[in-house]
This record gives structure tokens, C-alpha cells and sequence, in this order.
């Protein structure tokens, strides 16, 4: 008897039931099939399933060595990690002569094969919050270099009538202005980017809209922060100061 996953029974039977059947691995033993699982990912989590046969150790069907399942899973309540020594009595009791010759957890093994993944989205991580940084920098230079030169049309209009929040929405809507651009432009070159990534991500879309929507929220908001400042900084100018300002 054997159980076979899903991507077998396409590749040994065509994609028919393989319930009930009979075939051979190596042309000598043939095996009944009496069960159908679905696939799953062993070595490499971006690789999908292949064909496998699982046989219970305890059946006399001389199946070669190289055939047998080398691993033992169990299914246990809390830390699996507390478990290792009872299963390894377990184990013992049940064969002796059986080597047991390392314990892990699933997270364990998953985590090892997404080290490099992970490497990769820190490094993605900083990069990005240092270009946000930059984002702010530059455009808190760039805005207050503008308020700066128009020092003089802010005091005449601070002096004819126009109150400090005019002038502040004068200033911040150039930063706004900038953002909106900012991301007019980046978003569609995003998705024209996000092809290239599209092998370097396991179990998220290359465009996730939730995601793209907040990033484009945060890079406008810190784009306001940045031109605030200037902002506030000019809505407090002197006229008469501004007005003798070369």
C-alpha cells in the first residue's frame, strides 16, 4: 500500500484516479495505491511540489532503502521544541536500532530556507527609509530656497491683508504640488519595476495594492512634513522686515 501526492498521480497516471491502482518504482515491487494528498513544498518553498510516494515503514514490501522516508513528523500542542527528548524515547521504544539523529521544528526549517529572502527585503528596507530620508531632505531644501526667495512678495502680502494660515497654504502647496508629481511619476514606473522583482518574492503580489497605497500615503505625508516647516517658518515673517529684505 501507498499513499502518492497529487503531482504523481498526474505523472504516473495521466491525471486519472490512481485510487485503487497498482504501479511499480522500480519495476519490481509494485505498490497499491489506497490515498491521494495534496502537494507540498519539502526543499524549496518557490519550487512546487514534486512527485511523491509515501510508503509505512512497518509494511514487508521490499522496497529498496533509498525508497524509504528518512523523517518522522509529529503533530504536537505548544512549544514542539519540549517535545524532542519524548520523542526520541518514543522512537527508541519502538525500534532501537533506528537513528535518531536531529530534531526541528517546521519554523525552523521554513526559516532556513527564507534567509536569503529575508536578507534581501532588510536591505530593500533600508534602502527605502534612506530614500525616504533623502525625499524629505531635498525637499525641505527645495521648498524653503523658494520661500526664502519670495520673502519680499510675503511681506506685501502679509501687509495688505493676507493672514499667517494664507501664507502657509501658500508655501505648503508647492511641497504638495512636488508630491503629487512625485508620485504621478513613481507609481506607474513602480509597476513597470515591479516585473523585475517578481521572481525575488514568495506569497506577495509584485503590485499589492493595500501596500502601494500606503507607501504613496507615507511619502505624501512626509512630503507635507517637510514643507510645513518652511511653511510655518514664512507665515511668521516681520513685513515691514520682509519688505527691506534683498
Amino acid at each position: 500500500m501507498a499513499v502518492i501526492n497529487e503531482t504523481m498521480e498526474r505523472e504516473v497516471f495521466g491525471g486519472d484516479s490512481a485510487l485503487g491502482r497498482r504501479f511499480s518504482m522500480d519495476g519490481v515491487h509494485p505498490v497499491e495505491v489506497v490515498g491521494v494528498v495534496r502537494d507540498a513544498r519539502t526543499n524549496d518553498l518557490r519550487q512546487p511540489g514534486a512527485g511523491t510516494l509515501y510508503l509505512p515503514l512497518a509494511q514487508p514490501h521490499g522496497t529498496p532503502a533509498t525508497l524509504l522516508a528518512s523523517s518522522l513528523e509529529v503533530r504536537a500542542a505548544g512549544d514542539p521544541s519540549l517535545l524532542a527528548h519524548q520523542v526520541r524515547l518514543a522512537v527508541r521504544d519502538a525500534h532501537a536500532a533506528l537513528p535518531f539523529l536531529n530534531v526541528r521544528t517546521l519554523k525552523t526549517q521554513v526559516d532556513r530556507t527564507l534567509v536569503q529572502d529575508r536578507l534581501l527585503a532588510t536591505l530593500a528596507s533600508a534602502f527605502g527609509l534612506t530614500a525616504l530620508f533623502l525625499v524629505a531632505v531635498g525637499l525641505y531644501g527645495v521648498i524653503a530656497q523658494w520661500a526664502a526667495q519670495r520673502t519680499r512678495e510675503i511681506g506685501v502680502r502679509m501687509a495688505l491683508g493676507a493672514t499667517s494660515g494664507g501664507v502657509r497654504w501658500l508655501v505648503l502647496r508647492q511641497g504638495v504640488a512636488l508630491a503629487l508629481v512625485g508620485l504621478v511619476v513613481g507609481i506607474p514606473a513602480s509597476l513597470v519595476a515591479s516585473r523585475l522583482l517578481r521572481g525575488l518574492l514568495f506569497g506577495v503580489q509584485p503590485m499589492h495594492p493595500p501596500t502601494v497605497i500606503g507607501a504613496a500615503l507615507v511619502m505624501f505625508a512626509v512630503a507635507a512634513l517637510a514643507a510645513y516647516l518652511p511653511a510655518r517658518r514664512a507665515s511668521r515673517v516681520d513685513p515691514m522686515a520682509a519688505l527691506r529684505y534683498e
